[in-house]
């Protein structure tokens, strides 16, 4: 039988504490608490973090990720018709939730982009408003780390548009239009002033998410026509969208996404109005499987780098106060165990 010896010329070495910068495959037996240690790859994951204070799906969220992040808005559960909007606005530090001020247009279902002290928010519905139960808003905030404040309005009415970028370059597209049925398939950018149309989406759809800015960015989730799809993504360069690869795994309805165009990741989702808990890292091309989340559901959450993702909030089923940190692949110190 091959030895630890034989396999890599040396003995393992007894210490009474753990090295503090050990190298991959490296193995030793810590006298001090009786048990044998290697340095492996530990593989990615999401990890438990503090409650919202507001179940709400349907929110808006920006923020540079797990350790600050944004989520305002979103519906409520409740008894029809009070079951809808909210304006509550939630701020997370990586350990816990605290209230904020509200935004001035109650709504779920809308598009955001930014940082926790510069962030947007875009569009988005009210069903229980007066006089029509589909009421679709073209109102933007703005967030500057403490208040919303009402700006120019997107040219389009809308609601589950995707956003991504920031208060200064954000981009949005896809939606249902007042006009819906069909779905749309316009786009808009804003420059921290104004909102000019941008180019055509290839197909209509709704229930997206995406990563970037106005000049390139990534979208991801659900497509409506020609033919329904729930796993596409489309590149967009400040002018056209193209076709890019598809995702392994359904990510339609409200999902997670942070990172850049060449290095994100994507969880949640499922095809629309159902629930799933995978997650994929895009390397700028292609897509491939990661961790998966512990809460099932369509959540939400925006974040800078893949890194610094989280998830937050949805409906799983039900309405979800539950926040989710994603842990990248990295090196650790493991325990060997007979099993």
């Amino acid at each position: 039988m091959s030895t630890y010896k034989s396999i890599f010329g040396q003995k393992i070495k007894r210490v009474s504490s753990n090295p503090s910068n050990p190298i991959e495959g490296e193995m030793w037996y810590n006298t001090a608490t009786g048990s044998l240690k290697v340095q492996e790859l530990v593989a990615a994951s999401f990890s438990s973090g503090g409650s919202m204070g507001n179940a709400r799906y349907g929110g808006n969220y920006f923020g540079t990720g797990k350790s600050s992040q944004v989520a305002v808005g979103g519906q409520k559960a409740a008894a029809p018709p009070s079951a809808n909007n909210i304006a509550d606005s939630e701020t997370y530090d990586g350990t816990t939730w605290s209230e904020g001020n509200n935004l001035g247009t109650a709504r779920f279902n809308g598009a955001g982009g930014g940082t926790e002290t510069a962030g947007i928010v875009a569009t988005g519905r009210n069903p229980a408003a007066s006089p029509s139960p589909q009421v679709r808003y073209a109102n933007t905030e703005e967030y500057n780390g403490t208040s919303y404040s009402e700006v120019n309005a997107c040219p389009e009415a809308s609601y589950r548009k995707v956003g991504a970028g920031t208060q200064t370059a954000l981009m949005i597209c896809g939606g249902l239009p007042p006009s819906f049925p069909p779905y749309s398939n316009t786009s808009f950018e804003y420059d921290g002033t104004n909102w000019t149309a941008g180019g055509a989406m290839p197909q209509r759809g709704d229930y997206m998410d995406g990563v970037g800015v106005t000049t390139a960015a990534v979208i991801f989730g659900a497509i409506n026509s020609p033919s329904p799809a729930n796993n596409t993504s489309l590149d967009y360069d400040g002018s056209a969208f193209s076709s890019n690869n598809n995702m392994n795994n359904n990510h339609g309805g409200q999902h997670l996404a942070s990172g850049t165009v060449t290095a994100a990741i994507v969880a949640g989702g499922g095809t629309p109005y159902a629930a799933a808990a995978e997650s994929e890292i895009y390397d700028g091309t292609s897509f491939s499987t990661n961790a998966t989340l512990a809460q099932v559901g369509q959540r939400g959450g925006k974040g800078s780098t893949t890194a610094n993702a989280i998830g937050c909030g949805g409906y799983g089923p039900g309405y979800l106060t539950a926040t989710e940190e994603y842990n990248a692949a990295a090196p650790g110190t493991k325990t060997v165990t007979t099993s």
